[in-house]
């Protein structure tokens, strides 16, 4: 596999279909301010991109690859390697044929309530009118690091907000992130993942507050 200087330039995907250089010229374009190098793998039906030594993870830019680049089907964060990952279908491939693989290690419904439940429970400084909200919080953050080491989830309250930090989270990918967001958009926001450090923090905002402008636009903001 080999590895190249990240360069806004089509040299390195000269064997792949026009359609695949144009899709993996623009992600390299808009990701090579935050990466040192890029290298690249695939097979019959798909395409990895992977981006090294990343210093910040930009969940704007993340977005817009998704929403511009239809064939970007997973993108893997891994915050102890400090690498970001593009699975791409190629140009003419089945959808049903490409994917990668996911755990065997599926919690289920009732495990995930559990273990959020018992969290909660211990936690005195959620307000009652906000457990619903961060109980939900919770068990999508279970559900992130289900079937890898143990993470430390810990919050402190700062006036309208909750602080979490999530310790030893070693990988996580874009739709898990928005399916944090899409719990209550306006409420969860600061989303940052720390790369190299293992750590990933954000914020929810009480659920009687109503967010201000600059908040809703935090939700995006680039992270480190």
């Amino acid at each position: 596999m080999a590895t190249a200087t990240v360069q806004p330039v089509l040299t390195q995907f000269e064997k792949y279909d026009s359609e695949d250089q144009i899709i993996l010229n623009n992600i390299t374009k808009r990701m090579k301010r935050d990466a040192k190098a890029f290298s690249l793998t695939d097979t019959t039906n798909k395409i990895t991109l992977t981006f090294h030594d990343v210093e910040f993870v930009r969940t704007e830019t993340l977005k817009v690859i998704r929403l511009t680049c239809s064939k970007v089907f997973k993108i893997e964060i891994n915050l102890k390697k400090k690498t970001v990952k593009f699975y791409i279908h190629k140009k003419n491939a089945s959808s049903s044929s490409v994917g990668s693989k996911t755990s065997s290690i599926l919690p289920t419904n009732k495990d995930v309530d559990k273990v959020a439940t018992k969290w909660l429970n211990d936690k005195t400084c959620i307000r009652e009118e906000d457990r619903k909200l961060v109980h939900e919080v919770v068990k999508t953050i279970v559900k992130w690091t289900w079937g890898q080491i143990a993470c430390e989830l810990a919050v402190e309250e700062a006036g309208d907000d909750y602080n979490f930090t999530v310790e030893n989270i070693r990988k996580v990918t874009y739709n898990q992130c928005e399916q944090l967001w899409n719990l209550q958009s306006d409420n969860i926001s600061s989303i940052r993942l720390h790369m190299g450090k293992n750590k990933a923090t954000f914020k929810v905002t009480r659920t009687l507050t109503r967010p201000s402008k600059r908040r809703r636009i935090e939700k995006l903001e680039d992270v480190e």
